[in-house]
């Protein structure tokens, strides 16, 4: 799927403090992902096409901040 910012998408590290990646625990009623409840629970797998699903949480929202919109 492909959102413009602001995704709205609230994430939390899959295992704390582990280069896991990321999961979607909520939305926000402001992003463009607000109308997908599917997505709360699944991991975010990549990110303009980058497989991010070993990277920490940092590195992860790094990547979605230096992304262009859409992402």
């Amino acid at each position: 799927m492909t959102f413009e910012k602001p995704l709205g998408m609230i994430l939390e590290e899959v295992e704390e403090n582990q280069p896991m990646g990321v999961y979607v625990v909520g939305l926000n009623e402001d992003g463009s992902a607000s109308d997908h409840p599917e997505l709360v629970g699944l991991t975010l797998r990549t990110v303009n096409g980058n497989d991010v699903t070993d990277l920490t949480f940092d590195s992860v929202m790094e990547r979605l901040i230096e992304s262009p919109s859409p992402v």
